[in-house]
Parts: structure tokens; sequence; C-alpha cells
């Protein structure tokens, strides 16, 4: 469970930073940039091996903590947190997947201390204002541009829900910032639209203190619904908490989602060890996650950490159902030496083979296999497919292991690798049963992430 402390300090953190006020003149572009780059950073998500997978940009919104696209981080197992040569390793701290926002924290906290100078309310907002996009496009670090807000797109319940602007990003500035003339925060850059004309979208900079308020209602809902389970008292449409038993299967079944996951060797074998508690939200994605017992090796530990992050979600929304925060234990192992050298000699081979079925497939889906709803929406999808190649190097079966909550896109996931040749299984490989997992990401095509 997440101490009040952390949550009410951020919500502090925030308080204040809406409180700045504005500057009587505008600054200009330097002036902006010296005021707001210093809280600008470069998030990296990186494989199992250190890999970097994908890249991006965040925002620091209070000491130690770090605002991003949830896109940035998917796959990854480890993520780490850069600024001009200094780097920090990071976990989840919030997560909110359908406005595509994340929290991260910097472990240790001191590494990136220097928060945006305020945040814009969505009331203060004009289309015509004068903005600066601060991000790392195509990897390229603290890059300033600058432009309008040329549209301001609202929700059916007249809420602002996305910032268009002129301001030109790439991709790599996803979860950077937009800054208006005072070097406060707007909003966080976080899509452009392919094959148009300068059409880029960030979204509200106050979803970011939101984060921190759900996670308090979150709480509040938990602690309310222990204290009416201690007093006796149930109000008949209160949740219910899951019995030990099942609680502990739905430990057991994420445990080993999770250390399929770790290839870390140890020369101590199975003794090395590292417990964690998680807190979970029904969607799968955990908002907490704390280390109970070190193995004694901080490396591992922070590995362990990010092959929780990159197994989230935890479960399928569509098949675990419980209301407010699950709370469990998960213990994770570092492998024998010898196993983890074989995944380590096995894996130039295996992402190599994944890597040419991907070229094979594609990984965008095209608009039209796009449900309704979710084309309107502008939802997204990831399904994984977990390909597993026989001993006699035909394909042997396919599995979901990763659904996009659309059953239509999971479908046509599966029957797009029937239809492919596979490709030759690689000499390493020759004659064992192996798996790969192979994403697919259905978007419009016409939109980037």
């Amino acid at each position: 469970m997440v101490p009040r402390r952390s949550v009410c300090s951020a919500l502090l953190w925030f308080a204040t930073l809406l409180a700045v006020s504005p500057h009587a003149e505008a600054l200009d572009a330097e002036q902006v940039f010296e005021k707001a780059s210093a809280s600008v950073v470069t998030v990296e998500s990186q494989d199992a091996a250190g890999i970097t997978i994908s890249f991006g940009s965040g925002v620091v919104i209070a000491p130690g903590e770090i605002i991003t696209n949830c896109h940035v981080l998917r796959n990854g197992v480890i993520l780490q947190v850069r600024k001009e040569g200094r780097s920090s390793p990071a976990y989840l701290h919030f997560a909110d997947k359908v406005r595509d926002l994340c929290q991260l924290q910097a472990a240790p906290a001191t590494s990136f201390t220097r928060p945006v100078r305020g945040l814009v309310a969505m009331s203060d907002l004009r289309v015509g204002q004068h903005v600066y996009a601060i991000g790392a496009p195509r990897g390229l670090e603290l890059t300033l541009s600058d432009g309008l807000i040329s549209g301001l797109r609202h929700s059916a319940n007249g809420s602002i829900h996305l910032i268009q602007t002129t301001a030109p990003v790439s991709p790599g500035s996803s979860g950077g910032g937009l800054f208006d003339q005072d070097g406060r925060l707007v909003g966080i850059t976080t899509f452009i639209l392919k094959e148009s004309q300068n059409l880029n979208f960030a979204v509200p900079a106050t979803w970011a203190q939101e984060l921190s308020s759900k996670q308090t209602d979150l709480i509040e809902q938990r602690r309310r619904q222990q204290a009416e389970g201690k007093s006796g008292v149930k109000d008949r449409d209160a949740e219910t908490e899951p019995r030990t038993s099942d609680t502990g299967d739905y430990a057991r079944r994420v445990q080993d989602k999770i250390q399929r996951l770790i290839t870390y060797p140890s020369a101590h074998g199975g003794q090395l060890r590292a417990e964690f508690a998680i807190s979970v939200m029904a969607s799968g994605w955990p908002v907490r996650v704390d280390l109970l017992q070190s193995s004694g090796d901080s490396e591992f530990d922070t590995k362990a950490r990010g092959a929780i992050l990159a197994a989230s979600p935890l479960h399928d929304a569509q098949e675990v159902h419980f209301e407010g925060l699950r709370n469990f234990r998960v213990v994770l192992s570092a492998l024998a030496a010898e196993q983890a050298q074989t995944k380590s000699d096995d894996y130039p081979a295996l992402k190599h083979f994944q890597q040419d079925i991907e070229a094979r497939v594609g990984s965008v889906v095209s608009e039209r296999d796009y449900p309704r709803e979710a084309r309107e929406r502008g939802w997204q999808g990831l399904t994984i497919v977990r390909v597993t190649i026989g001993q006699d190097g035909r394909l042997k079966s396919l599995t979901v292991v990763r659904s996009s909550r659309f059953a239509a896109l999971d479908e046509h996931a599966v029957a797009k690798m029937r239809e492919i040749q596979l490709p030759t299984v690689p000499v390493e490989l020759a004659g064992r049963e192996f798996s790969v997992d192979v994403p697919f990401r259905f978007a419009p095509r016409e939109r980037e992430l």
C-alpha cells in the first residue's frame, strides 16, 4: 500500500506548482529554455540484457519524480532516466494507461531534483498561445522547438483532453514538456498525426496532478473497506476482500509470469532472492512496488523490479475482477549461473529470430482492422503472441500472452502469424523447443506514438 506521506507530499508539490504566478512580461525562447530545460530528461526502456528497445522524454514534477507517457515504457525490463551524462535506474510509481501517463521514481530520489516551475491550469489555455516543446526527438537530448496552441480538443463532458500544437515534435519527444512563455508546464507531448501537416498533440499538464489524486482515492477506498470489515459493518455494495486462497493463487501466477523474464546469473544459484510488496489496480497495472527484503545484490534488485514493470499488466482485466487495490508479495530469484549462461548464449539467436518474424508480419495493423469504437475513441491496442517452435523446427503453438482487450484484434494477430512462412531456425537453436514473443501494435496508420 502506498504510504500516506508519499502521496500527500506529491500532492503538496503539485499544489505549489499550481500556485506559481506568471511573470508580468513573457520570456524569450532563450530564457524559457534556461528555466524549463532543467526539468526535462530522457527516459530509456531496456530489455533484460540492458539493450535499449525504446526511448522517450520525461518531465521532473517533484524531486526524483518523473512524468512520461506509458507507451515509452512498453516491453521494457529495465528503466533508466538520463540527463547530460547522468543516469539513474527508475521504477513505476503511478500509472494511468487510459490517459497514457506514467509517473516514475528515480533511484536514488536525489538524482533529479529540479522540477518544473509550475503547471498551467486547463482554464488558462487559449488557442493562439505561444508554446515551446522540449524533449529528446530521435534521441537528441534537450531539443527546443516553438509554435502555437493551434487547437483545444474537448471530451464528451466538455473538459480538455488534448492540446493541439504547431510546435514540432518527433518520435522520442513522447513524454516531454510543452511550456508557456513563463516556462510553466502546459502539457506532456504525446503523439503526432503522420501524413498530416504539423498536427502534434499533448495531454494537459494538470493530468499529472490527478495521478496522485487517483491514488489517494484508491487508498482511502481500501481503508474504508478494511475499517468496515473490522467493525463487522459492511455496505452490501462494498467490495468483499478476496479470499486468502484466491489472493495466494493470484500471487503465484503473477510471480511465475515475472520470473520468466529474469535472466540474472547468481553465483549462489537460487539463494539470491528479493521479496517485493505489490499493490495492483483492477486494470492489472501496479501502482506501488516496494522492496521488502533485498537480495544483497543491488543490481539484481533493480532488474527484478524492472521485470515487474515488463510483466505488466500483471493480469488480464477481462479475466480477473476486483475493485480498489489488491496487495500481495512475490519472491523473485536469480538463476543458477549455468542456466543464466544458457539463456544469455541463446539471447542473440532468439532476438534475431523474433526480429525476422516481426519484419515478415509487420507490427502495425491498418485502420480497416480497427473496431469502430476503438477508432473513434483513439484507443491503442497491443497484442503479444507467443510463438513456440518444436524440436523439428516447425510451428508448435501460438498463444496470446497479452491481449489488446479486443478479441477481433487478438484473433487477427494469430491469423497473421499463421499466414507467414517462418524464418529458418538459427543453428544455435536447432533441435530444441523454444519460444519468442511477437508484438502486434494496433493503431491507425496515420497516428504515431
